[in-house]
């Protein structure tokens, strides 16, 4: 539910579980408040407070404007590469600090992220539900024979019943990444047993199978987050943010390069507009930039 908080006038969002008695569902609940509300990260919903009602425990948390990632690739909306790259390094910082704390999420997937539209923090996303999550090593609420998150973004550990660490987070979130960067799964049959067999034992379809142009280095960074072998995974979050952060940099660096050339090309035909528009769009990848601010001056002066 939507609400106010009407001792601050915020809006905040209420998760209430219909839990019928069921004590296990309880239980799973208390867990998500206690592991969520331990977490205080810009990319993991807050969570200010729970509570019963009539035997219905719920959650107050941080009312997030915006989309989930699952609706966006739905509706295909249009990312360039480097947002798309953003919304992963994003989520790996997320869960690096989730998992420092000891908290491991084991369903990260694109409904579980949502991408900011608040005129604030616009494009930035944020990790929710941590109703599944292992505290601790915790096993109190998995039995060895229960599948727990979304098959098509679980580890081939998770599958055979392994105990799970960070690298199932870490391998959830190369998927998302994969699915991000070619608009599909990189494992998925008609039927749930052929989808089990290819995450367990088939490599994913290159990058090239879908997608043509993109920085070579990625090809290196799937197969690294998404090895079946966990110890030939990223052994942290933080690593796959720092490995997708450079390539992230050197595509900016590009398309700043471009845009300014663009700009310029502008200016000297006397496209005031134009000229504006492709410099609004460099300081808004860096901020900083003298030669744009510089030119955006010229432009503002010359009209």
């Amino acid at each position: 539910y939507k609400a106010v908080d009407t001792q601050i006038g915020r809006y905040v969002a209420i998760k209430m579980i219909l839990s019928d008695g069921d004590p296990s569902l309880l239980e799973r609940f208390k867990s998500e408040a206690r592991s969520t509300g331990s977490l205080h990260c810009p990319n993991i919903v807050t969570v200010y407070d729970w509570d019963e009602q009539d035997g219905n425990p719920y959650l107050v948390m941080q009312y997030l404007e915006g989309s989930s990632l699952e609706s966006m690739l739905q509706k295909g909306i249009s990312l360039t590469l480097s947002e798309r790259l953003g919304i992963i390094i994003d989520v790996c910082n997320g869960l690096a600090y989730a998992h420092q704390q000891g908290v491991i999420h084991r369903d990260i997937k694109p409904a579980n992220i949502i991408v900011l539209q608040d005129g604030v923090n616009d494009g930035m996303a944020v990790i929710v539900d941590f109703g599944i999550a292992r505290i601790g090593g915790s096993t109190r609420f998995t039995k060895p024979d229960h599948i727990v998150g979304s098959v098509h973004y679980m580890s081939a550990e998770q599958l055979q019943s392994k105990e799970p660490d960070n690298r199932a987070d870490i391998y959830a979130t190369g998927v998302v990444l994969y699915q991000l960067l070619t608009g599909v799964l990189p494992f998925d049959s008609p039927d749930t047993a052929s989808t089990l067999l290819k995450i367990v034992n088939e490599p994913p379809p290159p990058l090239s199978t879908y997608i043509r142009e993109y920085p070579p280095e990625l090809d290196g960074i799937m197969t690294r987050v998404l090895a079946k072998n966990r110890e030939q995974r990223y052994a942290t979050a933080k690593d796959l943010a720092f490995d997708l952060t450079q390539v992230q940099e050197h595509l900016k660096s590009e398309t700043v390069v471009q845009l300014i050339r663009r700009a310029t090309a502008s200016l000297g035909r006397e496209e005031w507009t134009t000229a504006r528009e492709e410099l609004q769009q460099v300081l808004r990848l860096d901020r900083q930039n003298t030669q744009a601010q510089k030119l955006d001056r010229k432009s503002t002066r010359l009209n």
